[in-house]
């Protein structure tokens, strides 16, 4: 282990973090305002009507079979599975929740905030029609795929990566950004989503990822504090 390398289970949540804070209530505040336009005028906007009429014309069935087998992968209930997997190994790996708590409640709160948008906004989705794979038909901003993925990625990255070194971390950003674009590209491919509707699940996450995992880590470190038990914390 490099000298300037955090120990396992160490947290950059953990230090102040002002500007993700900032960041993070910014990105949220952009979600709110998209969810108050869409509460008023649910339908398309003229960029999501071109995307998906560009997307349309790039679909052949045998792309189509294998966009819609990888788009399952990052399903809420996909996602709740990845991130079990996830916590389960920063648990073995660490032997506290230092880090796998703050993955998890970035995981949660994007899943629950982005199921309330939902239901709040009541959006509809693309008329059938336009979408090929396994049809959908509830509602639509913002796209809870690209929501939990985000959430889960950009956690991880910014929770359980603090400690790699700069060009390994740079690296993991370039595979958390792809994975983001990946999901992003089979909702709107299979035009289940609008793009305006990608782009909300997108900021949601990244503001969840950002928000939640410093709470998580102040609350941990207040239990601990006062129960100390082994394996709260580092």
């Amino acid at each position: 282990m490099t000298p300037d390398r955090p120990s396992p289970g160490s947290l950059v949540v953990g230090r102040p973090a002002t500007g993700h804070l900032a960041l993070g209530l910014v990105l949220f505040g952009l979600v709110l305002i998209g969810a108050a336009v869409f509460l008023v005028h649910p339908g398309p906007l003229g960029v999501d009507a071109v995307i998906l009429r560009e997307l349309i014309a790039t679909r052949t069935p045998g792309l189509t079979t294998v966009v819609d087998g990888l788009s399952r992968l990052f399903s809420p209930a996909a996602m709740c599975g990845w991130t079990a997997l996830i916590v389960v190994a920063l648990v073995m790996r660490d032997r506290h929740l230092g880090r796998a708590l703050p993955v998890l409640a970035a995981a949660a709160a994007a899943a629950a905030a982005g199921t309330v948008v939902k239901v709040a906004v009541s959006r509809p989705r693309p008329p059938e029609v336009l979408q090929v794979g396994t049809p959908e038909a509830t509602y639509s901003f913002p796209s809870g795929h690209v929501g939990g993925t985000t959430a889960l990625v950009v956690a991880l990255l910014l929770v359980a990566g603090a400690g790699l070194p700069r060009l390994w971390h740079g690296l993991a950003a370039l595979v958390a950004a792809a994975v983001i674009v990946v999901c992003a590209w089979t909702r709107l491919y299979l035009g289940v989503h609008w793009s305006s509707d990608v782009v909300g699940g997108a900021l949601l996450g990244t503001s969840a990822a950002l928000l939640i995992p410093p709470i998580a880590t102040y609350l941990l470190n207040r239990i601990a504090n006062r129960f100390p038990v082994k394996g709260l914390r580092p």
